[in-house]
């Protein structure tokens, strides 16, 4: 119950790590915290992101290692994916090496996987409830609202998907150009349709190749 006698509000949290003992501590650790509940969890980010657009958590507690190598570039996706969300990096890797980058790709916080899980998520919880401030990011989120087409805004990501779309391209070569998943380049591409309130692919397709010459992106 919060101060006020109102009920405190419980926020969704999502996990994207390959650690099967992060997954139930957490999931025990959360047994008697009102304010934060797990919706779900992916163990391979660069297939499961459609999942993380499907739940829409609150909050994104994210590794940054897989398959022994540092894919900050997670965090970026993440945040363009939900630019809402509170995302926390949890990482066994140095913090001092990695924390600015992380912030500058969208993180709200880096939490060692040293800290006590309890510790994490009393932190977790107060960012999400608004009594504990997440750093500032020096910048902006990555990937700002401003290339139009047919009258309809689309982000710089989307923009990068779409003129590939709209040149031919295939899922797997656009994935490859912009060194992102296939599955995040199909999230892209069905929030793009949606956007321009096309019925299908085919009509999605057609009307990104009349504007191919007009949508420029920073790739």
């Amino acid at each position: 119950m919060a101060a006020n006698g109102r009920p405190e509000r419980s926020f969704s949290l999502f996990l994207i790590d390959d650690h099967p003992i992060i997954k139930l501590g957490l999931s025990l650790a959360l047994q008697g915290e009102s304010r934060l509940r797990l919706t779900g969890t992916i163990t391979n980010p660069w297939m499961g992101l459609g999942a993380l657009e499907a739940v829409r958590p609150d909050v994104v507690l994210v590794d940054l290692v897989f398959d022994g190598k540092a894919e900050t570039r997670l965090i970026r996706e993440c945040r363009m994916l939900l630019p809402d969300a509170l995302i926390v990096v949890f990482s066994s890797l140095p913090r001092h090496a990695y924390e600015r980058e992380v912030i500058e790709m969208g993180a709200d916080a880096f939490i060692g996987k040293s800290s006590d899980i309890s510790v994490v998520i009393e932190t977790i919880a107060d960012m999400a409830g608004g009594t504990r401030k997440p750093v500032t990011r020096p910048h902006p989120a990555p990937d700002g609202i401003d290339v139009v087409i047919d009258g309809i805004h689309i982000t710089q990501r989307e923009a990068a998907v779409a003129k590939r779309l709209g040149a031919g391209l295939s899922i797997s070569r656009i994935a490859a150009d912009l060194s992102i998943s296939p599955n995040t380049v199909s999230v892209h591409r069905d929030n793009i349709r949606k956007k321009l309130n096309c019925r299908d692919m085919t009509e999605l397709v057609a009307l990104l190749a009349r504007y191919n010459g007009t949508i420029h992106d920073r790739t």
